[in-house]
């Protein structure tokens, strides 16, 4: 009889120790796919960066080869591409230098709030239960 309640005591405090070795183990995976995804965003960020350099250089070249052959050809409707160009360029600027990417962080961040039906995976969400039955029907 002494057995079983010290076994089951035994039990009870490898249960817990196992517990928290898995929560460890989770804070452990967050802790490591935060760094990650905060990795990915810098590489996209520099990259964008590095991007904006030759779009300006683009841009710049084209707009003025248009300004050269208005001059030379007398025509003005040489400078209407332009005004588009330097618009894109400015968009690019902002995404790649500005405040772009708080804006659409502050976005995305009130929509997820707002539990948008827009975020709604089609056929709800996954459970449990499909994992398993997903596991059964291939693995098995």
């Amino acid at each position: 009889m002494g057995q079983t309640i010290s076994s089951g005591t035994i039990d009870g405090q490898r249960a817990s120790e196992l517990r928290m070795l898995n929560d460890d183990f989770i804070e452990a995976e967050i802790v490591l796919k935060n760094l990650q995804l905060a990795q990915e965003r810098a590489v996209k960020l520099v990259e964008q960066q590095e991007r904006f350099s030759w779009e300006f250089l683009g841009i710049g070249t084209v707009a003025v080869i248009l300004v050269a052959a208005g001059a030379i050809s007398k025509r003005k409707d040489f400078a209407v591409p332009i005004a588009p160009l330097v618009m894109g360029l400015g968009y690019r600027y902002d995404c790649a230098f500005g405040t772009n990417h708080e804006v659409v962080r502050d976005q995305a961040e009130s929509m997820l709030k707002r539990n948008d039906s827009r975020l709604q995976l089609v056929g709800g969400p996954i459970t449990l239960r499909d994992v398993d039955a997903y596991r059964e029907r291939h693995f098995q």
